[in-house]
């Protein structure tokens, strides 16, 4: 039995809340195509698949970073930096995860959807993995990373309709999970103590980002994000429109959590809830957007659609 928690902690369940762009993939589908076209059944199956990928690409995160979490001072308490799985134990579990999602997802017969979760595979694979290991290069870093989002939204588009989503929806996605790796690197950036210049020792791509260009990168993606997002708004549901204020607020606010140095809390989704004003935000917008997707707002329509008012 405790081998068996050791094996779900290399798991993250905790961060199956990233999840949240799968559900919101599927609320967006219902929306903009007025109708659930799959089964209940279709849609538990990728939501198991798609966790399932995730959890494999942390098993394999988890092992390939066992030397250099060895010189944080906090992740090296975790299970293999410590000692307490072997290099077969975590293998196996990997494989294992891998060969059940594909293999779930096959089920379905949807080759589209079986593409998005080896895309999510051979991602994690880049991501980690020696001779590629993204994780170690400027840049690209974050691009591997944030390519999650947009894949885990796209499958929770498919879990409820037969199309494919808007590219400009895809684009805003992509970038806003961008922007929120970027503020974990910023996170992360501000926690270590580099007066040893150890960061580079720990992950060699934070070495070698600024706080000055970090900040341009979370500015640029947010803005971008944004932008694409309304483009999308305004061709499909004008009613989003009310949320963008909102979602501006919850990104300066993780922006600003992430400036306070707390990589845990970056790290740790469910850490986020703890600041007030961003968990806050983040409700609305949570609630707010099934609403706004399924419920027309005259108004809002007229208003969009008046073009120039002329008075006397």
């Amino acid at each position: 039995m405790p081998k068996l928690r050791i094996y779900f902690r290399l798991m993250r369940p905790e961060y199956a809340v990233k999840h949240i762009f799968f559900f919101f993939g599927a609320f967006f589908a219902i929306a903009i195509t007025s109708y659930f076209s799959t089964s209940f059944n279709h849609f538990l199956i990728l939501l198991l698949s798609s966790l399932l990928a995730s959890s494999s690409n942390y098993v394999l995160n988890e092992w390939c970073d066992r030397i250099p979490d060895s010189s944080h001072p906090l992740k090296k308490l975790r299970p293999i930096p410590s000692g307490l799985v072997s290099k077969i134990e975590t293998l196996s579990l990997y494989l294992f995860l891998s060969l059940l999602s594909l293999f779930i997802a096959f089920t379905t017969g949807n080759h589209l959807e079986l593409f998005l979760l080896i895309a999510i595979l051979f991602n994690g694979i880049l991501y980690n993995k020696t001779p590629f290991r993204f994780k170690d290069i400027y840049l690209l870093d974050v691009l591997s990373e944030s390519l999650n989002n947009p894949l885990r939204f796209c499958l929770g588009w498919l879990a409820a309709s037969s199309s494919i989503p808007p590219a400009s929806l895809l684009i805003s996605v992509w970038l806003l999970g961008y922007f929120l790796m970027t503020c974990k690197r910023i996170a992360e950036i501000e926690e270590w103590d580099d007066i040893d210049n150890s960061i580079s020792s720990y992950r060699k791509s934070l070495s070698l980002y600024t706080q000055h260009n970090l900040y341009l990168i979370a500015f640029s993606s947010a803005t971008g994000s944004i932008a694409f997002l309304s483009i999308f708004i305004s061709l499909y549901r004008i009613e989003m429109s009310i949320l963008l204020p909102i979602l501006i607020i919850c990104m300066s606010r993780y922006l600003k959590v992430s400036l306070s140095g707390s990589a845990s809390t970056t790290h740790n989704p469910t850490l986020l809830l703890r600041d007030k004003l961003l968990s806050a935000s983040m409700i609305i917008t949570l609630v707010l957007t099934p609403i706004l997707l399924s419920v027309d707002i005259p108004i809002i329509k007229s208003l969009s659609a008046s073009g120039i008012i002329v008075v006397n």
